[in-house]
């Protein structure tokens, strides 16, 4: 069981990572809130989804050192990015409220393995 959390904790910064990213274009921003947000707020999310694929790179070296962790990462990202793909295709509005589940998902994954 606790091999799994790294693994869920590096996949839900992720997914927070680049849907925060996503939404921090103009075209899917308006797909999945159905308006155009602020430039400053759509910026905030672009900053805060770089952050967090750069901190969900953290736990992939942790747990399986360097070159095996960013392979790890790489691969988790390629997943992440598709099924985001997916999502804004077919369901965009399915994001808005996964946000706040992964948001809980990470946070339950942090207090668990703490």
């Amino acid at each position: 069981m606790m091999e799994i959390l790294p693994d869920f904790l590096i996949l839900m910064l992720m997914f927070i990572g680049l849907g925060a990213i996503c939404v921090g274009m103009n075209r899917h921003a308006r797909q999945v809130f159905g308006i155009l947000p602020s430039l400053g707020m759509r910026c905030l999310r672009i900053a805060l989804g770089f952050v967090a694929l750069m901190v969900s790179l953290v736990p992939a070296i942790d747990d399986y050192g360097t070159s095996i962790g960013v392979a790890v990462w790489i691969g988790y990202l390629a997943v992440i990015a598709t099924m985001i793909g997916l999502v804004l295709t077919y369901y965009p509005r399915i994001l808005r409220p996964a946000f706040p589940m992964a948001l809980a998902g990470l946070l339950i994954a942090v207090l668990v393995s703490w």
